[in-house]
């Protein structure tokens, strides 16, 4: 009897790890790659850049000059635009939109990199 609950033990354990692996996980990482904001958007401004760079939650602008403001966003799936909330460099929110690879954001557009 104590050979037989050692093997059904062991039987059980692999059946739960078996099983645990082959469930369906969010296998991207979380890296939202349903969401189009995320990632390197560029604007040319003289000879530099302004770059905006959106992660999952958050954004951060660099001017041309070394300036940085960043901030949070809320994504919904399917949205096309979101409300940006500054919080370092400023204060503020600001609407962005997107439309395939390019974004609008006050008078500049910028395309994704």
């Amino acid at each position: 009897m104590k050979n037989f609950l050692k093997i059904f033990g062991i039987i059980a354990l692999a059946a739960v790890i078996g099983f645990t692996m082959g469930c369906k996980t969010d296998d991207d990482g979380g890296s939202g790659d349903d969401n189009p904001f995320i990632g390197t958007w560029r604007s040319p401004e003289g000879g530099g850049y302004y770059v905006l760079v959106f992660t999952k939650f958050d954004w951060t602008i660099t001017s041309p000059e070394g300036d940085v403001e960043s901030g949070y966003y809320n994504y919904l799936p399917g949205d096309t635009s979101v409300t940006m909330t500054m919080t370092r460099g400023g204060s503020g929110t600001f609407n962005v939109s997107i439309s395939g690879n390019s974004l609008s954001f006050g008078s500049r557009t910028y395309t994704k990199s």
